[in-house]
């Protein structure tokens, strides 16, 4: 798969698993709430440098702090902590 479209979906999260986030030439997650964790933190690292990373979106909430920060940008500090999807 090299495009993903995932723009306006009410998605809370992803799971870094879900597919090999190397090969993607198009992906956009703009207007979810997604909740800043680990699998975001990992998705952002392995996607390829030739995609766009506006700072218009994604966006996700910092379960730290309840603020909205840009997802492409999140630190590996995020992953010290336990995600929703994690719980279940």
């Amino acid at each position: 798969m090299e495009d993903l479209y995932l723009t306006n979906n009410s998605l809370t999260e992803l799971d870094y698993t879900l597919l090999k986030w190397t090969d993607l030439r198009i992906f956009e997650l703009r207007d979810n709430s997604l909740e800043c964790d680990c699998n975001l933190y990992k998705i952002s690292k392995d996607l390829n440098e030739g995609i766009i990373r506006n700072l218009d979106g994604p966006v996700c909430t910092d379960p730290r702090d309840d603020i909205s920060r840009p997802a492409y940008y999140l630190d590996g500090d995020i992953c010290n902590l336990v995600s929703t999807f994690e719980k279940n």
